[in-house]
């Protein structure tokens, strides 16, 4: 492979890729009582690898032992938890995911990997 080749879609090739829908961080805003809002974009299905963490690696990580996790491939830029934004959501297998961290691979071989939690059933959209 070349330098800035998407290794991931070239891996979809030849493995099958699972989907999910995916849905984009907008704004986060104080409402009328003063508590933050957090509002999504529209929700579109992507192709991807939805991989377990494995327990035995929860306290290398350094990661709450009463959740599950999730580490997630996909050739799309994504948007993970910081101090101001809530971060992009995944729903899949009726479960949603907050992304909490990524390994930003996009801007050079476009595609990430990321952590996401798993925060519960997924609600009606």
């Amino acid at each position: 492979m070349i330098p800035g080749a998407n290794l991931l879609n070239a891996a979809f090739g030849m493995i099958a890729a699972q989907g999910f829908e995916y849905q984009p961080y907008q704004a986060r805003t104080i409402n009328a009582v003063g508590l933050y809002e957090t509002t999504y974009g529209p929700r579109v299905t992507l192709p991807g690898s939805i991989q377990a963490v494995a327990r035995s690696v929860y306290q290398e990580y350094g990661l709450d032992l009463q959740k599950n996790y999730a580490t997630i491939f996909v050739s799309r830029d994504v948007l993970d938890l910081t101090r101001d934004t809530s971060g992009d959501r995944v729903f899949w297998n009726g479960r949603t995911y907050q992304i909490i961290s990524q390994t930003d691979w996009f801007n050079i071989d476009g595609w990430v990997s990321f952590l996401a939690v798993d925060t519960g059933p997924e609600l009606a959209p």
